[in-house]
């Protein structure tokens, strides 16, 4: 009966695994800045983030090709929905922009000229238009004569095609043989699908051609760094469930326990995405990462089940012995993870949340559910018992090196704080999530089409929208000045194209009324070949212009003529827009109330360490709770430290020889640290802690043998990762384990005496 209900309940377990999947394949899962988002954040971390959203972000294009072939990637790119125009040698107006410019041309772009409307200009203006129309240009000029005797639609399409270009900002080079283009996307720069869309349609359309092509922008980063991740998570997670499977294999020989000892962590994980989705209406991808490799502990719960289970012992009775010591050291990494799940940082307690919550599962699992499905063969104790036996044998050399268990945690931190090395690493640059080649190639493009720099901008913040165009506009003209000194390349601010209210109100003020511009019109067509009348429509014009009076920057015509300026927007109760810069940029400061310049890189290694700070502050508060934990478990304060020695020196150790060999800690690192913690926890208590029977000891090393090799076979593939996370915490995880290892044999007999 017993045997038949073994055999049934593996499928069960994988069924209900499956229907767990269906769940969470409906679980909005997030993959947008929010994860570093602090919940409290000022106006600059909100506009920063918020414009990571943002539906416009841009897909910059260089074609080494024949026309043909740019022509077939603007066309396929026309045909997605998420493309609102693809520009193609400069920045030229399409023909509602330009309505909407000529319509609006008195208020729009730079200033009026002083004698704009004086009647020596005006004559000029007719004769150089006079000029154009006999030489034979097309039907535009032919068109805007009678609406522009002042040249007012000259002076502003002259600038590359489009108003409102500071200094160099727009210019787009010319390279022979290679062809440049600006697509201009209806998605945020964190819509990862979308520009993988993009991106294949660029591909598929240069293959068709022969042609090779470059692509970059700030969402094609983020696709490529998910893409880089999700390739190589699949070759270590092949390696390492290769390699956990062989030492599984050798230590059980009984293949069906590969898949028991995977349903603890499978079950976990779907009821930590679940919970946290319940709790924060999604879960973001980073979290679901991190928690997946965080619950790695729970692997040890059905390794010490199979591993202590006596000859003939039912299932359900070795959990019963082993669910005591299994919920002590749960509880301790719990401890660590719920106060993590209280930060301000969504992705913090996301990742509190998560593993929290796969934690009770698991262990709750391998408590009541597990044991009906362990397989009757129990751990192969032969390795175990020899290398245990040689310890025991040897007591005098264990006492002798014993006394490095105090020396060296000391050492190595004294050293380490002597090295002066840097303990901290908050530079954002150091994730790596953008290859040097692909760093190159944007820098590149955004030479050839004259775009703003990604990590300097000039933020200026107001009360009201009115207060912050106002603002801008002196802004600009400063920035202006730095152009003309060489000390900025050119900027790209929407008051070059839409001044404030109250400027644009003063222009039409400027303009004289009907009958005087008609007196002045008419002394300025004496002896030239153009009827009296033939101006109506610039006055018919000069009339609409003062009814419409200033344009909104709300209005939705003004994107397509501003492409790639952006509008004031709402953040932290302020209103906030930015000015983007284009190199070389030497800009220190700007006299201009409420603008300030804005290194992007700083601001957000300043997030980077608000994160690690608060991520520390949690974490040490969770490290108290779980010795409060311990010392309630083993009901005293004596056992309690006896127990927390080995985790303490083991982060101690670990800690020290990253710093002592160059490598700052990052707050991955404290999350691995973390799992260091829990797992020096989980060997201490199953082989000091746990004593029955003369053979104790041999299942005690043999368990924990086996949970260590399977630890570190799993980090140390991770520690060989090109991602920087991925490598600081198999690195940090691997190397803590190994010490919490050492360690525990070592004082083995002392801790057994101790219990």
């Amino acid at each position: 009966m017993n045997e038949m209900l073994r055999r049934l309940a593996l499928p069960f377990f994988i069924g209900l695994l499956v229907l767990g999947a269906l769940a969470v394949r409906d679980v909005p899962i997030f993959t947008d800045m929010s994860f570093f988002s602090p919940a409290g954040r000022g106006a600059a971390e909100d506009f920063l983030f918020n414009r990571m959203t943002r539906a416009d972000g841009v897909a910059m294009i260089a074609v080494d090709g024949n026309d043909a072939a740019a022509d077939a990637i603007r066309a396929r790119l026309n045909d997605l929905p998420t493309v609102s125009r693809v520009l193609r040698d400069g920045m030229a107006l399409d023909e509602r922009a330009t309505s909407f410019l000529i319509e609006h041309r008195y208020v729009l772009g730079p200033d009026l000229a002083d004698d704009e409307f004086d009647t020596d200009r005006m004559k000029a203006r007719i004769e150089v238009w006079l000029k154009k129309l006999g030489s034979g240009v097309g039907p535009f000029y032919r068109d805007i004569l009678p609406r522009d005797p002042t040249g007012r639609v000259l002076d502003l399409m002259d600038r590359d095609g489009r108003p409102g270009a500071g200094g160099g900002a727009g210019a787009w080079e010319k390279t022979p043989g290679r062809i440049t283009m600006l697509a201009l996307l209806n998605i945020g720069t964190d819509d990862i699908p979308g520009h993988a869309a993009i991106r294949r349609a660029i591909d598929d359309a240069a293959a068709d051609a022969g042609v090779s092509v470059a692509v970059s922008g700030p969402g094609f980063f983020a696709l490529n760094a998910s893409e880089r991740i999700r390739s190589e998570m699949h070759v270590l997670a092949s390696l390492a469930t290769v390699g956990v499977a062989i030492v599984l294999f050798a230590a059980f020989r009984a293949p069906v326990i590969l898949i028991t000892i995977a349903l603890p962590v499978a079950f976990g994980l779907i009821g930590g995405i679940l919970v946290t989705f319940w709790i924060f209406g999604g879960v973001h991808g980073v979290a679901i990462a991190f928690g997946s490799v965080m619950i790695g502990v729970a692997v040890d719960y059905p390794v010490h089940l199979a591993s202590f289970r006596r000859p003939g012992e039912a299932g359900y009775a070795v959990a019963r012995r082993l669910f005591p010591v299994m919920a002590l050291g749960a509880a301790t990494t719990l401890a660590g993870f719920v106060i993590l799940s209280q930060s301000s940082f969504p992705g913090l307690a996301q990742i509190g949340t998560l593993t929290a919550t796969a934690i009770v599962v698991a262990v709750l699992f391998s408590r009541y559910l597990l044991p009906v499905a362990l397989p009757e063969r129990g751990l192969d104790l032969r390795p175990g018992r020899v290398m245990w036996g040689a310890l025991r044998d040897r007591p005098g050399l264990r006492r002798r090196v014993r006394y490095l268990f105090y020396a060296v945690p000391v050492a190595a931190l004294t050293a380490a704080f002597f090295a002066g090395n840097t303990v901290w690493d908050d530079d954002i640059r150091n994730l790596r999530m953008a290859s040097a080649a692909e760093m190159q190639t944007d820098r590149n493009l955004r030479k050839s089409l004259g775009m703003p720099d990604i990590s300097h901008m000039i933020l200026v913040r107001g009360e009201t929208p009115e207060e912050v165009m106002a603002r801008q506009w002196r802004a600009s003209q400063a920035l202006e000045q730095q152009v003309r000194a060489g000390r900025l390349g050119g900027y790209l601010s929407i008051t070059d194209i839409l001044p404030p209210p109250s400027v644009q109100q003063a222009r039409l003020e400027r303009i004289p009324d009907v009958a005087e511009l008609r007196r002045r019109l008419n002394d300025a067509l004496a002896g030239l070949p153009v009827k009296p009348d033939a101006f109506e429509p610039f006055l018919e014009d000069i009339v609409t212009a003062k009814q419409n009076g200033p344009v909104a920057f709300e209005d939705p015509a003004l994107h397509d003529l501003a492409l790639m300026m952006r509008v004031p927007v709402k953040a932290d109760e302020q209103w906030v827009n930015a000015i983007q810069l284009v190199p070389p940029i030497d800009v220190q400061t700007l006299d201009v109330e409420g603008a300030t310049l804005v290194n992007l890189r700083e601001m957000a290694s300043g997030i980077v360490a608000d994160y690690r700070t608060e991520g520390l502050e949690l974490l040490l508060i969770g490290a108290v709770c779980g010795f409060v934990i311990v010392i309630a478990g083993r009901r005293g304060l004596r056992p309690a430290f006896t127990v927390a020695r080995v985790p303490a020196v083991a982060v101690a150790v670990t800690v020290a020889v990253l710093i002592l060999s160059g490598t700052p800690l990052s707050f991955f690192h404290l999350l691995a640290l973390v799992l260091v913690v829990s797992i020096g926890v989980d060997y201490e208590l199953f082989f000091a802690g746990y004593r029955e029977g003369p053979a104790a000891g041999e299942h005690s090393f043999g368990s924990v043998m086996l949970c260590f090799v399977s630890t570190f076979v799993v980090f140390a593939v991770l520690a060989t990762s090109e991602i920087a996370m991925l490598h600081d915490i198999g690195l940090t995880v691997a190397l803590g384990a190994a010490v919490s290892f050492l360690i525990t044999v070592v004082r083995g007999d002392e801790a057994e005496a101790a219990s």
